[in-house]
């Protein structure tokens, strides 16, 4: 008897291939720890599943804050060592 189905589609990024969306969590890892900004992989993660460039603006956003963080922390303590 001839199977009934003509055709199976498979959504490979992140359901059968890489399941949990870690090679993404990867490269966004080493790209921003080349520029000195390291986040959690729970951080890089909480936007995955947005449209592509969503993602990429949530991220920049974290990216913005964090360098600003830092940019701040750098002013303290030059300040503070002038004192």
């Amino acid at each position: 008897m001839p199977s009934q189905i003509q055709l199976v589609v498979f959504d490979w990024a992140g359901t059968t291939t890489d399941f949990g969306s870690q090679a993404p969590t990867q490269v966004f890892d080493r790209t921003f720890s080349q520029y000195g900004l390291h986040f959690s992989q729970q951080e890089i993660n909480a936007p995955m599943g947005m449209e592509k460039k969503a993602h990429m603006a949530n991220i920049y956003a974290h990216v913005i804050e964090a360098a600003d963080q830092k940019s701040a922390d750098i002013r303290a303590d030059v300040f503070l060592k002038k004192g």
